[in-house]
Protein backbone atom coordinates (compact mmCIF):
# COMPACT_ATOMS: atom_id res chain seq x y z
CA UNK A 1 0.00 0.00 0.00
CA UNK A 2 2.84 2.37 0.79
CA UNK A 3 4.21 2.30 -3.34
CA UNK A 4 0.78 3.03 -4.31
CA UNK A 5 -0.05 5.97 -1.88
CA UNK A 6 3.28 7.20 -2.62
CA UNK A 7 2.83 7.72 -6.23
CA UNK A 8 -1.01 9.10 -6.03
CA UNK A 9 0.57 11.49 -3.86
CA UNK A 10 3.77 12.27 -6.31
CA UNK A 11 1.89 11.86 -9.72
CA UNK A 12 -1.68 13.39 -8.78
CA UNK A 13 -0.10 16.03 -6.36
CA UNK A 14 3.45 16.49 -7.02
CA UNK A 15 4.61 15.33 -3.40
CA UNK A 16 7.06 13.59 -2.77
CA UNK A 17 6.31 11.52 0.16
CA UNK A 18 4.92 13.16 3.59
CA UNK A 19 7.24 15.86 4.24
CA UNK A 20 7.46 16.66 0.20
CA UNK A 21 11.49 16.33 0.99
CA UNK A 22 11.40 12.47 -0.18
CA UNK A 23 12.08 11.48 3.80
CA UNK A 24 11.66 7.29 3.35
CA UNK A 25 8.10 6.63 4.30
CA UNK A 26 7.97 3.87 7.51
CA UNK A 27 4.87 1.59 8.61
CA UNK A 28 5.59 -0.73 11.51
CA UNK A 29 3.16 -3.65 11.51
CA UNK A 30 2.21 -5.35 14.22
CA UNK A 31 3.41 -2.94 17.36
CA UNK A 32 1.19 -4.63 19.96
CA UNK A 33 1.96 -1.92 23.13
CA UNK A 34 4.03 0.78 21.76
CA UNK A 35 1.58 2.88 23.94
CA UNK A 36 2.06 1.01 27.37
CA UNK A 37 -1.44 -0.33 27.72
CA UNK A 38 -1.62 -2.98 25.74
CA UNK A 39 -5.09 -1.44 24.28
CA UNK A 40 -3.83 -0.28 20.97
CA UNK A 41 -4.67 -2.89 18.48
CA UNK A 42 -7.06 -2.81 16.58
CA UNK A 43 -5.79 0.53 15.49
CA UNK A 44 -3.57 2.88 13.28
CA UNK A 45 -1.99 6.16 14.10
CA UNK A 46 0.72 8.29 12.85
CA UNK A 47 3.06 9.04 14.98
CA UNK A 48 4.52 12.67 14.72
CA UNK A 49 7.61 12.13 16.83
CA UNK A 50 9.32 9.39 14.65
CA UNK A 51 7.50 10.16 11.41
CA UNK A 52 6.35 6.73 11.24
CA UNK A 53 2.78 4.84 10.93
CA UNK A 54 2.13 2.26 13.92
CA UNK A 55 -0.63 -0.31 12.73
CA UNK A 56 -2.39 -3.52 13.23
CA UNK A 57 -2.38 -6.06 11.12
CA UNK A 58 -5.93 -6.06 10.32
CA UNK A 59 -5.93 -2.52 9.78
CA UNK A 60 -2.93 -2.61 7.30
CA UNK A 61 -5.55 -1.77 4.20
CA UNK A 62 -5.16 0.88 1.70
CA UNK A 63 -7.56 3.79 3.06
CA UNK A 64 -6.52 3.45 6.70
CA UNK A 65 -2.93 3.23 5.42
CA UNK A 66 -3.45 6.41 3.07
CA UNK A 67 -5.04 8.41 5.99
CA UNK A 68 -2.25 7.85 8.38
CA UNK A 69 0.38 8.86 5.87
CA UNK A 70 -1.97 12.18 5.12
CA UNK A 71 -1.73 12.97 8.88
CA UNK A 72 1.95 12.84 7.95
CA UNK A 73 1.14 15.26 5.38
CA UNK A 74 -0.63 17.54 7.54
CA UNK A 75 1.90 17.51 10.47
CA UNK A 76 4.51 18.38 8.13
CA UNK A 77 2.34 21.31 6.68
CA UNK A 78 -0.98 22.48 8.63
CA UNK A 79 0.19 21.64 12.30
CA UNK A 80 -3.02 20.80 13.18
CA UNK A 81 -4.04 20.95 16.63
CA UNK A 82 -5.15 17.47 17.96
CA UNK A 83 -8.51 18.42 19.31
CA UNK A 84 -11.65 20.13 19.04
CA UNK A 85 -12.42 21.50 15.41
CA UNK A 86 -9.01 21.74 14.66
CA UNK A 87 -8.25 17.81 15.11
CA UNK A 88 -11.52 17.24 12.76
CA UNK A 89 -10.15 19.04 10.38
CA UNK A 90 -7.27 16.83 10.27
CA UNK A 91 -8.74 13.83 10.76
CA UNK A 92 -11.64 14.57 7.69
CA UNK A 93 -8.91 15.54 5.56
CA UNK A 94 -7.11 12.53 6.23
CA UNK A 95 -10.33 10.51 5.74
CA UNK A 96 -10.82 12.33 2.35
CA UNK A 97 -7.44 11.44 0.80
CA UNK A 98 -7.69 7.38 1.96
CA UNK A 99 -11.17 7.13 0.21
CA UNK A 100 -10.09 9.43 -2.49
CA UNK A 101 -7.00 6.79 -3.19
CA UNK A 102 -9.13 3.42 -1.82
CA UNK A 103 -11.74 4.96 -4.86
CA UNK A 104 -14.93 4.06 -2.97
CA UNK A 105 -16.70 6.48 0.03
CA UNK A 106 -16.27 3.86 2.65
CA UNK A 107 -13.44 4.56 5.40
CA UNK A 108 -12.21 0.93 6.45
CA UNK A 109 -14.36 -1.33 4.77
CA UNK A 110 -11.89 -4.13 4.33
CA UNK A 111 -10.86 -4.43 7.82
CA UNK A 112 -12.28 -7.41 10.48
CA UNK A 113 -14.66 -4.86 11.79
CA UNK A 114 -16.07 -3.82 8.62
CA UNK A 115 -16.70 0.15 7.94
CA UNK A 116 -16.27 2.58 9.86
CA UNK A 117 -17.07 5.45 8.77
CA UNK A 118 -19.17 6.39 5.25
CA UNK A 119 -18.51 9.89 3.80
CA UNK A 120 -21.46 9.85 1.80
CA UNK A 121 -23.77 8.98 4.95
CA UNK A 122 -22.52 10.04 8.68
CA UNK A 123 -25.70 9.04 9.86
CA UNK A 124 -24.52 5.36 9.21
CA UNK A 125 -21.43 5.86 11.43
CA UNK A 126 -21.05 4.83 15.16
CA UNK A 127 -21.76 6.35 16.42
CA UNK A 128 -23.45 8.62 13.88
CA UNK A 129 -22.15 10.99 12.85
CA UNK A 130 -23.11 15.47 12.11
CA UNK A 131 -23.47 16.00 8.40
CA UNK A 132 -23.68 19.76 9.20
CA UNK A 133 -22.31 22.40 11.94
CA UNK A 134 -25.78 22.52 13.67
CA UNK A 135 -26.92 18.85 13.98
CA UNK A 136 -27.98 18.05 16.60
CA UNK A 137 -25.24 14.89 16.69
CA UNK A 138 -22.42 17.69 16.99
CA UNK A 139 -20.57 16.66 20.12
CA UNK A 140 -19.45 19.25 22.44
CA UNK A 141 -17.70 17.21 24.98
CA UNK A 142 -14.08 16.11 25.93
CA UNK A 143 -13.86 13.14 25.05
CA UNK A 144 -12.18 11.93 21.93
CA UNK A 145 -10.29 14.93 21.69
CA UNK A 146 -13.51 17.26 21.40
CA UNK A 147 -15.44 14.97 19.23
CA UNK A 148 -12.65 14.59 16.58
CA UNK A 149 -13.73 11.17 15.03
CA UNK A 150 -17.20 12.28 15.42
CA UNK A 151 -17.10 16.15 13.89
CA UNK A 152 -15.10 15.23 11.40
CA UNK A 153 -17.80 14.02 9.20
CA UNK A 154 -19.02 17.40 8.81
CA UNK A 155 -16.53 18.56 6.59
CA UNK A 156 -16.07 15.07 4.91
CA UNK A 157 -20.20 15.10 4.11
CA UNK A 158 -19.05 18.73 2.63
CA UNK A 159 -16.11 16.41 0.19
CA UNK A 160 -18.82 14.24 -0.76
CA UNK A 161 -20.98 16.60 -1.73
CA UNK A 162 -18.54 18.81 -3.61
CA UNK A 163 -17.41 16.21 -5.69
CA UNK A 164 -20.21 13.88 -6.48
Amino acid sequence: HLGAIYNFYMNTLGRDSFDGSGSIIRALVNIPDFIGTNEFCPNAAWIKSTKEMYICPQWAVLDIVAHEFTHGVTSATAGFINMNQSGALDEAIADMMGVTIDDDWQFGEDQPEGVLRDLSNPALNQPPSPDRLFSSRYYCGEQDSGGIHINMAIPTKAFYLMTT
